[in-house]
């Protein structure tokens, strides 16, 4: 219904000789076979799309009726193809069906499984018989994809099965060796008095113990008994360790001088004796009973320390410091021996910081310097008689300099007048350039018998650059009244 009747050819492909409808046939003398030949109607292919149903509506019953048009469409050639104006329509079309055909699929496979477990279910009683089928059954569980398993409703009920399974197989043997166990600490129970002659017993009945699974475990029901024998067992063995070990480093510590009379040359002995000390749990620190002896010496030791190590760094920057000449002979090629010098007075702490004796010297330098700076800024700028508008970056940002500088600074500043003069000289050529340039504008304009209404802008522009000039500029503007 899709295509038209267009002829014969002997050949099904249409590469044969050709015979138009009604043509007349010669017959040859051997059989001659004719294949009709039709060719696509586009329009009613299109129509033939259109009346398939919307994908929101497709069932799994029309995909014969897909297929058949699906089938026309890709006999198509590319170019015929393109005309088909609702081809995407019979694309997505074919993706649904085959969509529903995996979900039918999908939900058939799942439900082999289910009906499976709702077998294994009928058993009124799960035995270790049982274990073949219910393997069966896992492993075709396991051979389904994802999304058929998810399909499987009662699932749980197939682990809570093989769950069941599990336990049965190995709560005999799990009994017998919990069992075992459980007698073992009942005859430790049964002792009179817990002495240390009884440490091999606990040791090996927690040994049998700890060999045990998870499961296995929870059947001991006397454990608690056991971690209760270990603890006085433990804590006969601790005792009697705290104290010899204690013993040993309060002897230590008798040995050592008093706070008073500590020195320096008493670190090491007092080190050793901190670090037994420091190794001992802490029941046995508490009984040491002269630890407070100790720590105060340690707290002495480490002020001792302190005392000679920040005297030590301080005495290497006052060195630095003392190789600087006087500052009255202080040139600039030293700022960067100085600015070492005042990182390592910075590096240093607050206290090491007042054992400095000459950092006074120091800021005297860094002042000296900072003023230096600013005198070789001044000296690096170009003569008066060679100074010109370009100049005036340079000469403000040495002004700003030498702004920044204390009072006390400005004085060391010897060739001050040199930056006002350069500074007076800096204003006069900007006031000539700004006044040159007004001139300029005012003689461009035409004279007075030639001027007309379009020269009103450049009028106006001349008027607003005058007007741009200060005071004592307009005054240099001589042609103002032209």
């Amino acid at each position: 219904n899709l295509r038209t009747f267009v002829g014969w050819n002997t050949a099904e492909d249409g590469s044969g000789v050709t015979y138009n409808p009604k043509e007349l046939l010669s017959m040859p003398e051997q059989n001659i076979t004719l294949y009709a030949q039709y060719e696509a109607d586009i329009e009613k292919i299109i129509k033939a799309i259109t009346a398939l149903p919307e994908i929101a509506d497709v069932k799994l019953s029309d995909q014969s009726a897909i297929a058949e048009v699906r089938q026309v469409y890709d006999d198509l050639t590319s170019e015929q193809q393109k005309a088909i104006t609702n081809q995407s329509k019979l694309v997505n079309l074919g993706t649904t069906i085959a969509e529903l055909q995996q979900a039918e699929n999908d939900a058939d496979a799942a439900k082999q499984v289910i009906e499976a477990i709702h077998n294994l279910l009928k058993e009124t009683t799960i035995t270790l018989e049982s274990k073949r089928v219910v393997e069966e059954v896992r492993l075709a569980f396991d051979g389904l994809t994802e999304t058929q398993q998810a399909l499987v409703t009662n699932y749980e009920e197939l682990k809570e099965i093989e769950k069941k399974l599990a336990e049965l197989q190995a709560n005999k043997e799990d009994k017998e060796k919990a069992e075992k166990v459980t007698d073992e600490i009942s005859e430790l129970t049964k002792l009179a008095e817990l002495t240390l002659e009884h440490k091999e017993s606990v040791d090996d009945a927690r040994k049998s113990y700890d060999n045990l699974t998870q499961v296995q475990r929870a059947l001991v029901t006397n454990y608690e008994e056991l971690e209760k024998i270990e603890k006085k067992l433990t804590d006969l063995l601790a005792t009697e360790a705290d104290k010899i070990a204690a013993e040993k480093v309060a002897k230590e510590v008798n040995n050592l001088p008093e706070v008073k009379d500590l020195i320096i040359s008493n670190r090491k002995a007092i080190e050793e004796a901190l670090k037994s000390f420091k190794n001992l749990t802490k029941v046995q620190q508490k009984l040491v009973t002269n630890q407070d002896k100790l720590l105060s010496l340690e707290e002495k030791l480490k002020e001792l320390i302190k005392n000679e190590e920040d005297q030590i760094v301080a005495q290497k920057v006052i060195d630095v410091i003392a190789a600087f000449p006087e500052v009255t002979y202080l040139t600039l090629d030293r700022k960067s021996s100085v600015e070492k010098a005042r990182l390592a007075f910075n590096s240093l702490t607050s206290a090491q910081q007042k054992l400095v004796t000459n950092q006074d010297k120091l800021v005297s330098l860094e002042t000296k310097l900072v003023a230096e700076d600013v005198v070789s800024q001044i000296d690096s700028l170009p003569l008066v008689s060679q100074v010109t508008t370009k100049n005036k970056n340079d000469i403000e940002k040495v002004r700003q300099a030498y702004k920044n500088l204390t009072s006390n600074q400005q004085k060391m500043v010897l060739n001050y007048n040199d930056l006002v003069t350069l500074e007076i000289r800096l204003a006069e050529l900007i006031d000539e350039e700004a006044v040159a340039k007004v001139i300029e504008e005012i003689n461009d304009l035409p004279i007075e018998s030639k001027l007309n209404l379009k020269d009103e802008k450049t009028v106006e522009k001349a008027r607003q650059a005058y007007r741009e000039l200060t005071a004592n500029q307009r005054k240099m503007v001589t042609n103002y009244d032209d």
